[in-house]
């Protein structure tokens, strides 16, 4: 709009293009500062590094690390003014089978003692037999009086 302006007036170039005098103004007197933009240059490589899993903490320190003094403050209106955010990766999720495997069926049912009564029942690990044969599972659950479960 500068070099449209010696053409002419900026009143008719501002109504034209939809922008307040005051604002032409005002951009037209910022200077642009070549170290935030090289810490910006320096922040876009680091977060692609960590695969956008790094938030303004993190950055702060690698950016420490790098010779670059910077505050977090900084970085986080660095990082909004990129359109950076820290995406997180998801919790691992179990996999709910909604059949009984045919190969080893569920026996136990998490029925620790067999048949209502107070014998426990046991059982083993097949897999950890050559490791231990002498290792075997008890795996009970003894209710008390007042509701809590003991121990073993």
């Amino acid at each position: 709009m500068t070099w449209l302006s010696r053409r002419w007036s900026v009143t008719d170039l501002c109504r034209l293009l939809n922008v307040s005098r005051s604002a032409y103004y005002v951009g037209s007197r910022k200077v642009i500062d070549d170290s935030r933009l090289k810490i910006k240059v320096r922040l876009r490589e680091l977060y692609s590094a960590s695969r956008g899993t790094a938030g303004s903490r993190t950055l702060m320190h690698q950016l420490r690390e790098a010779g670059i003094p910077v505050g977090r403050w900084k970085v986080r209106r660095l990082m909004k003014e990129c359109s950076l955010t820290s995406r997180q990766p998801g919790g691992h999720r179990y996999r709910i089978c909604p059949e009984e495997s045919v190969a080893s069926p569920n026996r136990v049912r998490r029925e620790f003692l067999s048949h209502g009564n107070r014998i426990p029942l046991w059982c083993g690990d097949i897999g950890y037999t050559f490791l231990r044969p002498a290792m075997v599972f008890k795996l009970m659950k003894r209710g008390s009086r007042d509701g809590q479960y003991d121990r073993e």
